[in-house]
């Protein structure tokens, strides 16, 4: 966290705009962890706090936390995330994408299980990975596109920047599932460091999970990068953990973002 924490819900945002971009956002899901209920689905692994032994202070506590990823529409039945989140067939075959995870479209949790249930028709399964990339330990580059097992209605690809660098100090925003809770926005942030070919670093407040994530331009809405990386996003007080309060010193990396002009999308 940079500064104040900035996440809000993405749904209830105030600006249209960044609602409607919310409907292209999917969150990843764990087949194993969805469970078709009547009209419903219910989401049978993770509330947010239950175990984390979280300070009082910590918000959305009680959410469902459930989602492993963030992914995003790039063409009618393909997704873009992190490489490092999806990779195998495996991968594909275990994993769901999931739109309008938003936090009024859960209820719960219910017993005797204690399970959210999520009413939402939106639920897709990979088909195919398409490519996926997590270079480690050499250029950085971190980012996976998914063929969807069929075309998603009713929603519409995000606008992906198609040529030139974005400028140092840019303002950006993000759309995605901090520690797999509902979807969140966390704005208020600015590009700090432009210099890698590959990734660009941001003060996002950024969480595990948010990985895959897109991140947009604040004029223009077009979608700069893919969040790939970040910092710890807890530490101890006490007894309990609060969120970690980033600064230029203790997190002088901030948070990466794959560069989408370095991904090979516009080549498929």
């Amino acid at each position: 966290m940079y500064g104040e924490d900035d996440r809000q819900e993405a749904s209830l945002h105030p600006d249209s705009r960044v609602r409607e971009l919310s409907k292209s956002v999917a969150a990843m899901f764990y087949k194993s962890h969805l469970k078709r209920k009547d009209e419903l689905y219910e989401i049978v692994f993770g509330i947010y706090g239950e175990f984390e032994k979280f300070c009082r202070e910590v918000p959305f506590q009680g959410q469902p936390s459930a989602s492993n990823c963030t992914a995003f529409l790039v063409a009618p039945n393909k997704v873009m995330t992190a490489g490092h989140c999806i990779s195998t067939s495996y991968h594909c075959s275990s994993t769901s994408f999931v739109f309008d995870y938003n936090i009024e479209n859960v209820s719960g949790p219910f017993p005797p299980y204690d399970r959210h249930q999520l009413a939402t028709n939106d639920v897709y399964n990979c088909k195919k990975v398409i490519r996926s990339v997590n270079d480690k330990s050499g250029t950085k580059l971190d980012y996976a596109i998914i063929e969807l097992d069929r075309n998603v209605e009713g929603r519409t690809p995000l606008k992906l920047r198609t040529e030139g660098k974005v400028e140092n100090r840019t303002s950006v925003f993000m759309i995605g599932t901090p520690s797999g809770l509902p979807l969140k926005v966390a704005d208020q942030a600015n590009i700090f460091e432009n210099s890698d070919s590959v990734f660009f670093r941001t003060d996002l407040d950024a969480f595990h999970n948010n990985s895959g994530s897109p991140v947009f331009n604040a004029k223009s809405f077009e979608v700069e990068g893919v969040l790939v990386r970040g910092r710890p996003d807890y530490q101890t007080r006490g007894l309990c953990k609060v969120l970690k309060k980033c600064t230029a010193s203790n997190c002088s990396e901030g948070e990466e973002v794959t560069r989408i002009l370095r991904t090979d999308f516009h080549s498929n």
